[in-house]
């Protein structure tokens, strides 16, 4: 007769294995009456995938939180799964491989020592009661740590030249802008609006991007003059 015990005291002739953290010993009883005990028996029973995801750790990504890109170069990988399960991470450009245990607020993250590349950050879960990887997740991280200066032009040059920089109207014309960027204006290189107006006369204004990365580029100067041939009026003392 086989009998079963989760503590080597209290025997039963049946075992029911529970979610979680198991320990079991058997035993035989011949009909002699002899007993033969075996060694315990420790396992976990995991029949719950649960949640698995990763991304970027909110203070490693520079830009929006869901576009998966920053100008740091060693960001914090960070997710959820289920107690226990082992995640491993493999960095793109450097093969860097990092290995976590999610935690028991089903928490888990890992920081690269070595600068990685722009690619595919690959994340593989093995659940705590298997031994093969049983979910992968690869994000695509983009590492930017640049962006152009705009380059600025009249709209509209309606001096005798086309290049003297002379517009009757004073509308910009600002290119090489990224996609999603924030384009702003000043006229004293300290207070920035996202809109520009000009005035009558002479005008210099500086014109600075910043990308979805959050890397902000140094301005661009721009000096024109606004001439709609209306009189600027003066005023003296005499």
């Amino acid at each position: 007769m086989v009998e079963y015990s989760t503590n080597a005291s209290s025997w039963t002739n049946t075992y029911s294995a529970i979610e979680g953290s198991n320990t079991v010993y058997a035993r035989v009883r011949d009909a002699a009456g002899n007993i033969a005990v075996s060694d315990v028996l420790r396992f976990v029973l995991n029949t719950k995938a649960g949640t698995f995801t990763a991304g970027l750790d909110n203070n490693s990504n520079s830009g929006a939180l869901t576009d998966l890109s920053t100008y740091y170069d060693t960001p914090t990988i960070t997710g959820s799964g289920s107690e226990g399960d082992r995640i491993k991470v493999t960095m793109p450009g450097t093969g860097e491989v990092l290995t976590t245990v999610v935690d028991n607020n089903g928490l888990w993250s890992v920081t690269p020592t070595l600068a990685i590349a722009s690619g595919n950050v690959q994340i593989e879960r093995t659940l705590q009661a298997g031994n093969a990887v049983d979910a992968t997740i690869n994000l695509a991280v983009v590492i930017d740590q640049t962006v152009a200066s705009p380059s600025v032009s009249l709209l509209c040059d309606t001096g005798r030249s086309s290049s003297d920089k002379i517009s009757t109207v004073g509308n910009l014309n600002i290119g090489l802008i990224e996609t999603d960027a924030l384009v702003e204006y000043s006229t004293d290189g300290s207070t920035w609006s996202s809109t520009f107006t000009a005035q009558e006369g002479a005008n210099t204004v500086q014109v600075r991007q910043t990308d979805k990365a959050n890397n902000t580029s140094t301005p661009t100067v721009f000096s024109f003059t606004v001439d709609t041939g209306k009189p600027v009026p003066t005023v003296s003392i005499t």
